[in-house]
């Protein structure tokens, strides 16, 4: 059987889903409503009960278009306030260290710092990089690494230089027993300025965009002149760490 039979007679071949415009509002059923008492018959008019009926039915409408017109106004007065608190809260990080979770790092001819957190100290730790476009160029094994953070030179797997640019990194960790150990890298620099694209603010640093939501950890001490953390100092946690 190719159509599903419905309870007053008839089939249809499936799930009929009504456009916007199908959709009855408080002004069509007003309409129909006037519409339908200047056509009754003078010699049978409506029943008093019947158009009492029809008369709640469209007050609640109109009840239930004001609530949902109300609840949109809210929301948007909601969404206001949270984007001018999160435009206010990250101007105030400019200057600030921050740790933030996120798998890029930036290349420049000094080489740059990978880093990462895991649970527990990592026996062994797997770390390989990409370029841009996505091809493995290095890739780093640790044995028992005493601190959570690596000093990338900058080179390929034969040693060469790599330019200067944006790279990603993707870590393997695993404990004594071999087993596999969570870990996420980490970017710990210094926010220099705070960018705005279609309301949300991007924090900036070490010449990447970093989105107020990866961010793990403030530090309240300055970072050091050459961008990297300073003195750790006072931290505030955010949400999201282990």
């Amino acid at each position: 059987m190719n159509g599903v039979t419905q309870v007053g007679g008839g089939s249809y071949a499936g799930s009929q889903v009504q456009s916007p415009s199908q959709v009855m509002g408080k002004e069509d059923f007003l309409t129909l409503l006037v519409t339908q008492l200047g056509n009754q018959d003078p010699l049978n008019p409506m029943n008093s009960q019947e158009f009492a009926a029809q008369l709640a039915e469209f007050s609640s409408l109109e009840q239930l278009a004001n609530v949902n017109s109300a609840l949109e106004e809210g929301l948007k007065a909601d969404l206001a306030m949270a984007a001018a608190m999160q435009s206010g809260m990250a101007a105030g990080l400019i200057g600030k260290s921050i740790v933030a979770v996120d798998d890029r790092v930036r290349l420049q001819d000094e080489g740059c710092a990978i880093r990462w957190e895991a649970e527990e100290d990592p026996a062994s730790l797997r770390i390989e990089v990409r370029n841009d476009m996505g091809q493995l160029v290095h890739t780093i094994e640790l044995e028992s690494p005493a601190e959570p953070e690596f000093q990338w030179d900058g080179r390929d797997v034969e040693g060469r230089e790599l330019p200067e640019g944006e790279y990603t990194v993707h870590l393997e960790a695993a404990d004594a027993a071999g087993l596999s150990l969570p870990v996420r890298p980490l970017h710990v620099g210094l926010v220099e300025t705070v960018r705005f694209r279609l309301g949300e603010a991007w924090l900036v640093s070490g010449g990447l965009e970093i989105a107020l939501s990866q961010v793990s950890e403030i530090r309240l001490e300055e970072a050091g002149p050459d961008g990297e953390d300073g003195d750790p100092g006072r931290q505030w946690e955010m949400d999201g760490s282990w």
